[in-house]
């Protein structure tokens, strides 16, 4: 509510405590005070007499004078929202440059205030979200930053997973063929990629985590900033400074990128024949030179790939001319 509050706070105040009216009643004097302030005062004097105008009243229970009650609540309303003074309950139009902090006109007169810079409340409240909003472009970009990063780990975790399958599966063809006598190798193999698919997944959702919190974090920050920024003048010259201090700490350092998060594909597959070449030895190849399809052209991956395949053949082919005789022409 859009409320401005003007009456004199001396209007408001139990003729007794001097303090704005708590629960006041009404006497049929047409005076009124404090409920728990005028029953003190009738059990002090032994009489049910106004403390103003000395005139007794008739009942012991007068009624609540709901209007005042109303017109205080309102009054410590507007004194809670920062918006009225509390020592003087004139409007903060003035903000103290040396105190950092909205004052009334009596404010500024008062020695507390003397020889002091004052500057309207509103061109104060400009200066500041000026101020602030200096500070939203480098955030902002921060976070775009840092959210490239994590789209990037999030594409390279999915890239772990579907590296982990296509090894698997060369893995698995190519263990196919020597089956009866590389179970053992094969499974101890797999394990191995497993291992280091779980590792590398787990640093990778980790640092995604790391992001992601300090992602939260900077864009919090620009909640509080924008939110202050939303705020009435006052409101937000009260909360500026909390504010500020909140928008100058150190932005968290840009991610450095990831190197070795791939699995290595290399050590897995490569000359995996010739590692078992002992139990093997006379159907090993023996591959001097490994490709990494992390960094290897895509046409040359092809093509080894393509010769892998044509070698399963021939594989294929010499053991089934094995097995129906060297006279068979035909497969």
């Amino acid at each position: 509510m859009a409320f401005r509050w003007s009456a004199a706070s001396g209007e408001l105040s139990c003729p007794v405590c001097q303090d704005t009216f708590k629960d006041p009643v009404l006497l049929n004097c047409s005076h009124s005070f404090c409920q728990a302030c005028v029953r003190k005062w009738w059990r002090t004097k032994r009489t049910r007499e106004c403390p103003v105008c000395k005139t007794v009243s008739s009942t012991k229970s007068p009624p609540r004078n709901l209007v005042l009650k109303n017109l205080c609540e309102a009054f410590l309303l507007e004194v809670e929202s920062g918006v009225v003074c509390p020592l003087h309950t004139e409007k903060l139009k003035l903000y103290c440059e040396d105190h950092r902090t909205p004052v009334c006109v009596v404010c500024r007169d008062s020695t507390s205030h003397r020889n002091h810079t004052f500057t309207p409340v509103n061109e104060a409240a400009e200066f500041h979200r000026n101020g602030l909003q200096e500070h939203l472009t480098p955030l902002r970009a921060k976070v775009k930053l840092f959210r490239e990063v994590k789209a990037t780990w999030e594409k390279t975790e999915g890239e772990i997973k579907n590296q982990s399958q296509r090894t698997e599966e060369t893995i698995r063809e190519e263990f196919d063929v020597l089956r009866r006598f590389l179970l053992q190798e094969e499974t101890a193999r797999i394990a191995a990629l497993k291992e280091e698919e779980e590792l590398k997944t787990q640093m990778m959702r980790n640092k995604i985590a790391v992001v992601s919190e300090q992602i939260n974090f900077m864009e919090s920050t620009i909640k509080s900033i924008e939110g202050g920024l939303n705020d009435e003048d006052t409101s937000f010259l009260l909360k500026v400074d909390a504010i500020t201090k909140e928008v100058q700490r150190p932005l968290p350092d840009d991610p450095e990128q990831v190197t070795g998060a791939l699995i290595d594909v290399g050590k897995h597959l490569g000359n995996m024949s010739f590692d078992v070449w002992i139990k093997m030895k006379d159907i090993v190849s023996y591959t001097p030179v490994i490709m990494n399809s992390n960094t290897a052209n895509e046409d040359l991956h092809f093509f080894f790939q393509a010769m892998e395949e044509n070698k399963i053949i021939e594989d294929k082919i010499r053991d089934k001319r094995g097995l129906y005789g060297s006279h068979t022409g035909e497969i």
